[in-house]
């Protein structure tokens, strides 16, 4: 856990936010499988079928996660009806990072639906 957290991308996880107690609690199978199975390495190329989405979309991403960042964007250019949602002060650890200003996000965009 201390290895994985060390990874570039929960730089902006703190101690508290981190979740290492409750990182803990998973197995080596289960995350191995996890990866294995759901990895963004393993995942087939889902892009050319995001037109057909019929629904409206909510793409959370953290202001200084530059990757997912520009993959929300470019997914949401593709989305029929996409809104991205850039949270302030956070990395790839929105939801952890910055709660309050997630489940807002995820409330304006709520608010605004039909």
């Amino acid at each position: 856990i201390d290895e994985w957290l060390t990874n570039p991308l929960f730089a902006g996880l703190t101690d508290e936010t981190a979740q290492r107690v409750d990182r803990l609690r998973n197995t080596a199978a289960g995350l191995s499988s996890s990866l294995r199975l759901a990895g963004t390495g393993t995942q087939e190329p889902l892009w050319n079928r995001l037109a057909d989405i019929a629904c409206p979309v909510l793409l959370i991403v953290g202001a200084t996660d530059r990757k997912f960042r520009t993959v929300a964007e470019s997914m949401a250019e593709l989305l029929p009806d996409a809104t991205v949602a850039v949270i302030d002060g956070a990395g790839h650890s929105a939801h952890l990072e910055q709660p309050a200003a997630t489940v807002q996000a995820l409330l304006d965009w709520l608010a605004e639906r039909p």
